[in-house]
């Protein structure tokens, strides 16, 4: 019988012999056998002869031995394919799948895997193999020559973003203490935020960044795209107010010295304020609005809100005598000329005094009242408090 290989799991081909040491001539046909079947393990078989067609009974002629072949069942080629995955760092793992090629019969149903990795949920990020495992509970692995395609789990990074939160607050107070939050940050990550701003008590009005910063001792921020978010710190204008003093003087006087309050002012702030009215010394009784004027030679006055109560400055009358000088005549006579003292003229105004009186060159001997009569060309007389003597 001759020689004869094949792979497991394949059928069988028809096996052949021949007959070494024929005559020319001579025609003698064998056929063989062997114990081995398609399922049979990879092994050696011996193949016999099994069958000599000799229809001319050629053989009678020969002195001839039975020499026994060898079937080699070699292994069958077979390929396991680990199917690739993806997934975010700190996710858990997908489903790992794959596929198993070229096993002959009814193997399939004997011979099972699963697939696995060593990368758990808190695995940096990376390639990790993703790896069969091969159940065989009949050993039929052995009839294989097994190809292993390992597949590769990428784990990619996950998305950690920082958010500063708003805040806003008076010119001149404190900065309350400025924070914000962590999204996407896994549980098993020792990774904090510092918060920070350049604004100090003293920082103008305006609009501020509120900057994250990261604190990450264990170098675990490689497993993250991160995204920072500033915040805004809001600086708002703070009340400002200043409020004039109210005052009184004659008329005709020279005004006092004017003053306020400023009320809500900073202590590092350079600002003050004169105050001042448009009512002159000559001006009349009235009510005159005093108002303050800002002296701001660092323009710090855009860091409030200002609100200004303003002052009166009341002007009174003054005080104005008049006194008719007395007179004496004889009687018959013509009554002399009447006059009046002006005492308490403000202001250079033109009045003018004089007398006069109800006795007549014929009234009999008496005394009768000299009546002073003023004269007030420009009006100014409104000012006064007229005493008559």
């Amino acid at each position: 019988a001759r020689d004869h290989r094949r792979l497991y799991g394949e059928t069988e081909t028809p096996l052949k012999g021949e007959a070494q040491g024929l005559l020319p001539g001579d025609d003698i046909q064998i056929t063989c056998h062997s114990s081995a079947s398609n399922s049979s393990p990879i092994g050696q078989y011996e193949i016999g002869p099994d069958t000599i067609e000799d229809q001319a009974h050629k053989l009678d002629n020969y002195d001839w031995v039975k020499v026994p072949g060898k079937l080699t069942v070699d292994p069958a080629p077979l390929s396991v394919m680990v199917d690739d995955q993806q997934r975010v760092y700190g996710e858990t793992n997908p489903v790992m799948t794959g596929k198993i090629i070229g096993l002959r019969l009814g193997d399939y149903k004997r011979i099972t895997t699963n697939y696995f990795s060593s990368a758990t949920s808190d695995s940096p990020i990376g390639n990790y193999g993703i790896f069969p495992g091969i159940r065989d509970p009949d050993a039929l692995l052995k009839n294989y020559l097994v190809t292993t395609n390992l597949g590769a789990l990428k784990i990619t990074p996950a998305t950690l973003k920082v958010t500063a939160r708003a805040q806003q607050r008076i010119y001149g107070e404190t900065n309350q203490p400025v924070d914000g939050r962590l999204e996407g940050l896994r549980a098993w990550d020792i990774i904090s935020a510092k918060f920070t701003t350049l604004a100090t008590t003293n920082s103008k009005v305006g609009n501020y960044e509120i900057t994250p910063h990261l604190n990450d001792q264990n170098d675990r921020q490689t497993n993250y795209v991160v995204t920072l978010n500033n915040g805004t710190l809001k600086i708002i204008s703070a009340p400002l107010s200043v409020t004039a003093s109210n005052y009184t003087r004659a008329y005709g006087e020279d005004n006092p010295k004017l003053d306020g309050v400023i009320a809500g002012r900073r202590e590092w702030d350079n600002i003050s304020a004169v105050y001042v009215t448009h009512a002159q010394k000559s001006s009349s009784v009235s009510n005159y609005d005093i108002f303050p004027v800002f002296h701001d030679p660092d323009s710090r006055l855009l860091n409030y809100v200002v609100t200004t109560n303003l002052g009166s400055l009341r002007i009174m009358p003054a005080t104005l005598t008049v006194t008719a000088s007395n007179q004496t005549r004889y009687y018959g006579d013509s009554n002399l000329t009447l006059t009046a003292g002006l005492a308490g003229v403000r202001n250079g105004d033109a009045l003018a005094a004089s007398g006069e009186t109800a006795a007549r060159n014929d009234t009999a001997v008496g005394t009768y009242f000299i009546m002073p009569v003023l004269t007030d060309p420009t009006g100014k007389l409104l000012n006064y408090n007229v005493i008559t003597n």
